[in-house]
């Protein structure tokens, strides 16, 4: 189903808000009701999603950016937010939650731009690298997580802390991130090979 409905989505870009109405976000429901990873690894840049309910989806690597969310609904998706990092632009905002997902929003528009699903844990402490490039999210799961803030892909799986963590920051030169954890330890990681 999803390969028949995907390019009648991607028709709503073609198309004004005022022409498409509820179309888009009508054809998007169902394919969620049909399954909620129905839209993980797709680009909905850019389509119109009206009314759209959020809160049951995974959205994985799910680019949204430029995506017309009129009426859309995230706030089920977003549990207690316990860290937040600005990336060095001040453009993006990353959120780590308890339901253990990482959110990235565009500060200007409100919009989650990444939606990104993997530590099994609470999400204690997120921070990107000093060039934007990359997020560091820590988790009650006693890893540490390495995403990608353009695509939203895992990069890299940090294992080794015996409790959760804490605290995460990524040194100037961005080789290294620092995680601080409950087992009472500092750990640092090397960003290109995760030793």
């Amino acid at each position: 189903m999803r390969e028949k409905l995907l390019p009648l989505l991607w028709a709503t870009r073609e198309r004004t808000v005022k022409e498409i109405g509820y179309v888009g976000g009508n054809i998007t429901q169902l394919m969620l009701a049909q399954n909620p990873n129905a839209l993980s690894g797709i680009d909905l840049s850019q389509v119109k999603l009206r009314g759209i309910d959020f809160a049951k989806a995974y959205l994985q690597r799910v680019n949204l950016q430029g995506a017309h969310l009129m009426e859309a609904i995230f706030a089920k998706m977003l549990g207690n937010v316990n860290s937040v990092a600005f990336n060095p632009s001040g453009k993006h905002l990353a959120i780590g939650d308890s339901k253990g997902i990482l959110q990235v929003w565009d500060v200007a528009t409100g919009q989650v731009i990444l939606f990104c699903s993997g530590h099994t844990g609470e999400i204690r402490s997120v921070a990107f690298s000093s060039d934007g490039k990359t997020i560091a999210s820590g988790s009650d799961d006693q890893t540490v997580r390495l995403w990608s803030a353009e695509s939203g892909e895992c990069v890299r799986t940090l294992v080794g802390q015996r409790d959760w963590i804490f605290s995460i920051a990524f040194s100037p030169d961005e080789k290294i991130v620092a995680s601080g954890s409950k087992d009472t330890t500092v750990k640092l990681w090397l960003v290109e090979s995760g030793e």
